[in-house]
């Protein structure tokens, strides 16, 4: 396990999730209660409250649990509502394939929906949501097929700006999203992978699905191999690794996924990674995701890669999709990949971002480039008049370099 110095809270919670990947469960809380609160929120917090409760499930006091002022009630409830939730989606999931595969539909279930299969139970890895990705040239009929179930569109990213002959979209994003009560939620899937973020893996997923393997058990299901359902997952946890950060339970998936596939064709992964610009952070966090949960050793800061203990640092400190500190310090790491990182070096890019970073965060401006002086000096006076105080804060997570 690595050890933090600085955040016991989040070493007891990696403790129990390590003991329930290992299928060992505590016999008694061999923390003080006010510890083992700070646990439950930050569990709560990171969608990892089931795994971690499966630990500690036999070692609570049983009139804990039925106590309804005890958050041990309530870490009992989120691991309940983790089964339920599951349970619905499968249903839910189910049917919406179904559905495609007998109306000659093309389809792949992603990332969450085809994990959850290599934890102990499926039902501990907490779903926000399912993907899939489908034949886009469906799009209205599939609209129309989620609208008879009750779904309402959330963000329908439609344009009627498409090719006739092929049914591409010319705009919108990469998922059109359905919600249903009480929390049902599907992204279904155009595209794998936005252009603004990569134009790298936007172009090497550009075949889909002539790369991917066909199903044996229906007439319509395709899936990934190992080795590109994991590069996937890691082109997709980047995304939101350089916007706000990821949290632990991506280690958790990777970790997962790593030890339920011992014979990973890893130079082709790094091959495919390094090609396409995410190499230092595919190798980073799967150093980081197996030393993480290892039981069996205890891994300090000071025996850790500078750039492993900073993605780790991140890691620990953001919720499940993150928070603006920890797209600061992501900032901070993806320099420190390129070379040594400086206050001057980090200011520099901050005032003056690539064209990488206006692609992700401002695609207007990237697009339009005639506006970017503007742009500048629209962003150099909010930075005076109102975000001084972030300032400091974002500046602070550079460290002590000034040079």
């Amino acid at each position: 396990m690595i050890i933090s110095k600085t955040n016991k809270t989040s070493n007891i919670a990696i403790k129990l999730a390590a003991l329930a990947l290992a299928g060992k469960k505590l016999e008694s809380i061999p923390y003080p209660e006010e510890e083992m609160k700070a646990v439950f929120d930050y569990v709560k917090n990171t969608k990892t409250a089931s795994i971690t409760f499966m630990a500690i499930e036999n070692a609570v006091e049983e009139d804990k649990l039925f106590d309804e002022d005890s958050f041990y009630f309530e870490w009992k409830k989120l691991r309940l509502n983790s089964y339920r939730r599951n349970l619905l989606f499968d249903k839910e999931t189910n049917a919406i394939l179904k559905y495609m595969d007998e109306n000659g539909i093309w389809f792949m279930p992603l990332k969450g929906a085809i994990l959850k299969h290599f934890y102990p139970s499926p039902d501990v890895r907490e779903m926000n949501d399912v993907d899939i990705l489908y034949d886009r040239t469906k799009r209205d009929e599939m609209d129309a097929f989620m609208k008879s179930r009750g779904y309402r569109v959330w963000m329908h990213h439609y344009s009627k700006d498409r090719d006739d002959e092929t049914g591409d979209l010319t705009k919108g994003d990469n998922a059109d999203e359905y919600v249903k009560d009480p929390f049902l939620y599907f992204e279904l899937h155009k595209y794998l992978i936005e252009e603004s973020y990569s134009p790298e893996f936007a172009k090497y997923y550009a075949n889909v699905p002539d790369s991917l393997v066909k199903d044996e058990n229906n007439n319509c299901g395709y899936h990934f191999t190992d080795e590109e359902f994991y590069i996937y997952l890691f082109v997709h946890a980047h995304k939101h690794f350089t916007r706000n950060g990821i949290g632990i339970r991506f280690l958790m998936d990777v970790c997962v996924y790593l030890n339920s596939h011992p014979d990973l064709n890893l130079k082709y992964i790094e091959k495919i990674c390094d090609e396409n610009g995410i190499g230092t952070f595919e190798r980073d966090v799967r150093s980081v995701a197996l030393k993480m949960f290892d039981l069996d050793s205890e891994v300090s800061e000071e025996s850790l890669e500078k750039s492993e203990w900073n993605l780790f640092d991140s890691m620990i400190g953001a919720d499940n999709f993150g928070n603006l500190e920890t797209r600061w310090k992501n900032q901070v790491y993806e320099l420190d990949a390129e070379g040594e990182v400086s206050k001057g070096k980090y200011l520099k890019s901050r005032l003056f971002p690539d064209e990488k970073w206006y692609r992700i965060y401002h695609p207007f401006v990237y697009k339009h480039k005639i506006v970017k002086p503007f742009f500048t000096i629209y962003r150099l006076t909010v930075l005076a008049f109102r975000g001084r105080k972030n300032v400091k804060k974002e500046m602070d997570q550079v460290g002590g370099k000034d040079a």
